[in-house]
């Protein structure tokens, strides 16, 4: 039968919309029986204290489901234009040093080094979104490094730099037409002290798009849907 003429929506918009439903549903779906799970394992751990295996196990395992329901909820509301900030301002030193000490856990074979410019202006910006940027970017840096190469005992470093450069220096095509050439911006730049695995240049345009995680058969069995970076 053929489709009346004006009817319809075009084939890539009904597959972002069909895929924003998706997300938006399965994650309520899955999150509803998540937090039964999680209240349970409470009162597991108060009434067996002494238990240090299969308790803790379900707890580190119902975690890591409830990180990723909420990605595909972050995902959804991007999708669908309804993610929420709440600007304020803040101190991105005071921000990156207390990031830092909230990462040390995770960091495992790592340690987080700051380059911070002196007398760095405040900003405007959403704490929360933030931290889920700047955590995603660290993470990643450390997930996709080379530990192999270290020697035994050694850590590797992500280095984190913050400072200040003017308008003018920015590369061509980075502002628009509109966007007026003079001022300063803030630059942030984030390196790990080891090479990556799997690196393919041909990946890189793919690194902040969702569900296109950067793999390769070195880099298969990384965890993660590959949404961090998308969300950031």
């Amino acid at each position: 039968m053929a489709k009346k003429k004006g009817s319809g929506k075009p084939k890539a918009l009904a597959n972002e919309e069909f895929r924003s439903n998706l997300l938006s549903i399965v994650s309520h779906e899955l999150n509803t029986p998540l937090t039964g799970i999680i209240n349970a394992v409470s009162m597991l751990e108060e009434k067996f204290p002494s238990e240090s295996e299969y308790i803790p196990m379900v707890r580190r395992n119902a975690e890591r489901l409830k990180k990723t329901i909420e990605n595909l909820l972050e995902v959804s509301r991007v999708d669908a234009g309804t993610m929420r900030v709440r600007l304020g301002e803040m101190s991105l030193a005071t921000f990156l040093h207390a990031r830092k000490e909230s990462l040390k856990p995770k960091l495992d074979r790592f340690v987080l080094e700051l380059d911070l410019e002196a007398d760095l202006p405040h900003v405007c910006g959403d704490y929360r979104r933030l931290a889920h940027v700047f955590d995603s970017l660290v993470l990643n840096a450390v997930k996709f490094s080379n530990v192999g190469l270290l020697a035994p005992g050694a850590k590797g470093v992500v280095n984190v730099s913050l400072r200040l450069e003017s308008m003018a220096s920015l590369p061509p095509g980075l502002l628009s037409t509109r966007e007026k050439k003079t001022g300063m911006y803030l630059v942030v730049e984030l390196q790990s002290s080891l090479p990556s695995i799997g690196e393919n240049p041909r990946n890189f345009e793919e690194l902040f798009e969702p569900f296109t995680p950067w793999r390769d058969a070195d880099t298969r069995v990384r965890e993660g849907l590959g949404v961090e970076l998308a969300i950031a």
